[in-house]
């Protein structure tokens, strides 16, 4: 009887399955076009950080939410993983990663260091490679490498190794372990046998319990026994006991309540023929309570209430579903994404806690398939039930699950086909008024009845816009034809007798019509900018268009929307413009520009919670008044179509907002979107590249700051906030550098191509769509300078520098000193020459003075003896003064001086004397004393000339090898040679040749003769 009971059950549940509509999930989709370096991904794992391990047939990636990070296998390397093809990755007790290769090596990935250490497996097998095999953990650290009906090994953590001989566990004897699993919460181990039939063993007790000795009296052992070959064993979060077993060619699904100690459910299958063949592989527990089956053609969800398996679509043609053949995989993240990996195409996330969107589809009357047509208008009845009128397909109503359900209404088929682009509730709660395309009608709720007017004296035209004012008149905008009035007292007993055109508005398309608090009615046009009605007089109040004044103005003239956003603030939208009108101030402004939006406003509505829902031709867009700020939802977000209808919107008494495009309308709850965290999370820096290479971060930031040599000057800094879902913005700055937050562009990264040497601290956080920011996240780094811009270095140049100034001073003081030296000598000779001249004076003019009465003759000679003497002392004196003037303290001047003398010995004596002087001679830095004898040597030596009567001679001062080279060439013809002998030797001359060290060379021929002097000048000045 109570298999019979079951049996009839599942025939129903089975028809239940089918008839169910397929679940819709808004999918994000990761393929090797979006990164992953192949699209059979085999297992994903999140690690404590929130980096996402994906493992695939072609290596191991990190994913970080922005970017990722392939690892492979590579020849020679222990450190790399061992195979490219990661079969399992799974994460133990102590938040380690334990990757199975398809290899079957198996070990720890470090991810924090980037390495593999493998652990070894004592257990030999021919194909290892090719058995099934995979890890298992358990809550109390213990790691097994199980291969099913094979063996089944320990992992021991001091040998690092895997090993039967650690086992702690024991099985029914001569039986082999086909399945291995730790109860949650307890010390229980399930274990499926081979042949079939439940084992548990009990860690506590140290007992093991099967069919036939069932130690603890565990009824599910007795009551599966030996019926079954369980395998995929999981446990929920309610202690409930999922596992499949092979039914008759196909898979069939099994729970057992562990608590109640009754079966959950019984043999579910998913045969069919539209299916075909397929298989269930791992069950799969979301956060919230959710039980997943997945496999080769299935991705499925239990429902707890119809007690039965709703499926997601695979396939090309799911809109909402997986573009899959085989489902790998299932990993819930700490954000609640859930992770699908597929077998053919990549990795598939949807997140159930934030699919905020629902689709509305409407199924064409006669094709029996999704209609087309617009969603134009909607209002919900008093029955919680709602119509929405579409175009060209007819209208609809939907029940509170938006399932479709027939209109049942009086006087209209349910497979009508009438376009409803407008509706409003009256005020009489119970009248619905309805534009046509061409007519109107009204429903009656209350009596359940459609009726239709088509009256004469309202044109046969689209009623784009209909509103009831607080008179319960009905205005009408018509599609090129102006705006209407139905004046409910004059049309009570004749609905055509109350219809009257309101005849200052153009005849041509109205595309909205609304009544304000105060009861006047706004009326939007498509060309004639935006009118305001006093419905009892039928005045025009205020006229809104692009060539009026003031707050009248507007930038442009067509307006598709109007909307009252409170008391005194009425919003006019226009193409891609919202100009806010201030009914109190009498002013306007533009709260939305072109900048903001994409495409063209459609529709405008306000949530409970202030914010203004604006829906374009490209996107639906939630708008916050006071900041300004505006985020962007599209088809990605879970809608079908984001091109939406012109002034089609809903707002229900709950807060819900419902908008139409093509095809399709969405409704969703503002007050459930999770925009905005009430902690942001902190920014991660994840690399760190110095010159375009990679530093290991986990290393990095476990210093106090990171110090960099000066040629390391060129960074690259990649983060993220280790969020997939909610787009935040990120801010970086880098202190010294950057004065302004620099807005991180979407790869995440910032580069930094110099930095001088010196201190930073670079600073990152994020920020929501509020503008809210999350904690600073600071990285220290350090720029080392090079070492002639140390601090040491500097300070031994300041010390180099005080030595050098110091030795400086001190020869400048030596050679001050030395000067002083000279000049005394020269002067003491000066002083010295002026005594003896002065003698000579004085004892030539005494003798003069005694001649002259006897001999005037020898007087006079005497006399000439003193001017003589007087003239050249004076001469000398000269000559010393200029020599210790500073002012001729260089060869150049010397060399003037002596053409001075010798052109005016030329005038004086009538003879032709020439000097040439070599240039180097003119750069020559001579002490003064070496400079001015070497001056008085020179002239001198010419004066010597003269006196022997010599009239031309050619003079070259040069420079040889270290000496001044003194020659005089000249012609003997008038001269005196003994006397120039004479003087050339005397005793004064000769003197002079030994201060200077000259060398004195004379070459008398008959015709010329040279005259050499050679002077060394090893004295250079100091």
């Amino acid at each position: 009887m109570y298999k019979l009971i079951v049996t009839c059950f599942l025939c129903f549940l089975l028809f239940t399955v089918k008839a169910q509509k397929p679940l819709q999930f808004s999918f994000t989709h990761y393929t090797t076009e979006t990164g992953l370096i192949s699209n059979q991904v085999n297992t994903v794992v999140q690690d404590e950080q929130g980096y996402l391990w994906i493992g695939t047939m072609e290596g191991l990636q990190r994913y970080d939410g922005v970017r990722y990070k392939v690892f492979k296998h590579t020849e020679g390397d222990s450190n790399s993983i061992p195979s490219s093809h990661v079969q399992q990755l799974i994460i133990d007790s102590k938040k380690r990663i334990w990757l199975l290769a398809g290899d079957g090596t198996v070990g720890i990935w470090d991810h924090k260091k980037l390495r593999f250490k493998q652990a070894a497996v004592r257990y030999k097998h021919p194909n290892i490679q090719y058995v099934q095999k995979s890890l298992r953990v358990d809550e109390y650290g213990h790691v097994f490498y199980h291969m099913p009906s094979i063996v089944t090994l320990t992992f021991h953590e001091r040998r690092n190794e895997f090993s039967e001989k650690h086992n702690f566990f024991k099985t029914k004897p001569g039986t082999l372990i086909a399945e291995f699993v730790q109860q949650p919460g307890t010390k229980r181990y399930w274990i499926s046998i081979h042949g079939g039939g439940f084992a548990v063993y009990n860690d506590v007790t140290k007992t093991i319990s099967y069919a036939g000795r069932n130690v603890e009296k565990i009824k599910a052992i007795d009551f599966y026994e030996g019926s079954i070959r369980p395998f995929n064993i999981f446990f929920d979060k309610h202690n409930r006991m999922w596992f499949q077993s092979w039914g008759p060619g196909f898979p069939e699904l099994f729970a057992y309540d562990l608590q109640q100690e009754k079966p959950l459910v019984e043999k579910i299958n998913f045969h069919s023929k539209e299916r075909g063949y397929y298989e269930t592989r791992a069950f799969f527990n979301q956060s919230n309570g959710s039980i997943w089956v997945s496999g080769l053609k299935i991705l499925a969800r239990y429902n707890e209430t119809l007690r039965q398996f709703e499926f997601v679509p695979l396939g090309s043609n799911a809109i909402h579903g997986i573009d899959a053949i085989g489902i790998t995989g299932m990993y819930e993240d700490r954000e609640h994404n859930t992770w699908v990996a597929t077998g053919n195409n990549g990795l598939y996330r949807f997140n159930p806690e934030e699919e905020y969107f629902t689709n509305i589809k409407h199924i064409n009357h006669v094709s029996g398939k999704e209609g087309v047509g617009s969603a134009m208008s909607f209002t919900e009845l008093n029955d919680g039930t709602v119509l929405i009128g579409t175009w060209g397909d007819g209208l609809y109503r939907y029940d509170k699950q938006w399932n479709e359900i027939p209109l049942n209404i009086a006087g209209i088929d349910n497979k009508n086909y009438y376009s409803a682009w407008s509706m409003c509730r009256s005020k009489d709660s119970n009248t619905i008024w309805l534009g046509m395309q061409p007519s109107v009608a009204k429903i009656d709720q209350k009596n359940n009845r459609f009726t239709i007017y088509n009256p004469a004296s309202l044109p046969q035209k689209t009623i784009r816009s209909i509103s009831e004012d607080v008179y319960g008149n009905v205005w009408m905008g018509l599609n090129g034809s102006g705006l209407y009035k139905w004046n409910a007292q004059k049309g009570k007993n004749d609905f055509n007798a109350g219809i009257e055109k309101i005849t200052f508005i153009p005849d041509r398309n109205v595309n909205h019509i609304i009544n304000d608090s105060k009861g006047n009615v706004w009326v939007a046009t498509a060309t004639d900018g935006v009118f305001v009605i006093d419905p009892a007089s039928n005045k025009q109040l205020l006229f809104f268009n692009a060539t009026a004044q003031g707050a009248y103005k507007l930038p442009e003239e067509a307006a598709s929307c109007i909307l009252q956003y409170n008391d005194t603030a009425m919003l006019i939208s226009m193409g891609k413009r919202i100009v806010l009108y201030n009914t109190a101030t009498k002013t306007s402004r533009i709260i939305l520009n072109p900048a903001n939006i994409s495409g063209y406003i459609a529709s405008m509505e306000k949530d409970s919670d202030g914010y203004l829902w604006v829906t374009t031709t490209n996107g639906l867009y939630r708008v916050d008044m006071q900041t300004r700020v505006v985020i962007r939802f599209n088809r990605y977000d879970g809608m079908d179509n984001d091109n939406f209808v012109l002034a089609s919107s809903y707002k229900f008494k709950d807060g819900r907002l419902l908008f139409g495009s093509p095809g399709n309308a969405i409704v969703f709850q503002p007050s459930a979107m999770r925009l905005s965290e009430p902690t942001l999370p902190a920014v991660v820096i994840n690399e760190f590249n110095v010159l375009n290479r990679p530093l290991l971060v986990d290393s990095l930031l476990q210093q106090p700051q990171i110090v960099l040599q000066y040629q390391q000057n060129s960074i690259e800094i990649a983060f993220a906030t280790m969020n997939v879902t909610n787009p935040y913005l990120i801010r970086y700055k880098m202190e010294k550098l950057d004065k302004e937050w620099r807005v991180a562009e979407h790869d995440y990264t910032a580069v930094y191509s110099y930095l001088p040497p010196g201190t930073y601290r670079f600073l990152i956080k994020a920020e929501d769509a509020n503008m809210k920011a999350g904690p600073v996240t600071t990285l220290t780094i350090v720029i080392k300078p090079p070492f002639w811009k140390s601090w040491w270095f500097y300070g031994l140049l300041i010390l180099l520098g005080a030595g050098l100034l110091y030795w400086i001073d001190k020869e400048r003081m030596k050679r001050k000193e030395v000067m002083l030296q000279m000049r005394t000598s020269i002067a003491n000779n000066l002083h010295e020459e002026v005594n003896i001249a002065l003698n000579n004076i004085n004892m030539l003019s005494e003798m003069a003075r005694i001649k002259a009465d006897k001999d005037a003759e020898k007087s006079k000679e005497f006399i000439e003896q003193i001017h003589s003497k007087s003239h050249n002392m004076i001469i000398a004196m000269d000559d010393m003064l200029w020599s210790i003037d500073p002012e001729n303290d260089s060869m150049e001047k010397t060399v003037l001086r002596l053409n001075e003398y010798i052109a005016a010995q030329n005038n004086r004596n009538n003879s032709l004397y020439e000097l040439q002087v070599d240039e180097r001679i003119l750069k020559l830095k001579l002490n003064m004393q070496l400079r001015h004898e070497t001056f008085l040597l020179f002239k001198e030596t010419i004066s010597a000339l003269i006196k022997a009567n010599v009239q031309q001679c050619r003079i070259f001062i040069g420079l040889e090898k270290g000496n001044i080279m003194y020659t005089a060439e000249f012609s003997n013809e008038g001269g005196d040679m003994q006397q120039l002998t004479n003087v050339l030797h005397s005793n004064e001359m000769t003197r002079r040749h030994h201060s200077l060290k000259a060398a004195l060379d004379t070459n008398f021929n008959k015709s010329h003769s040279i005259v050499t002097l050679k002077i060394p000048i090893d004295r250079p000045e100091q």
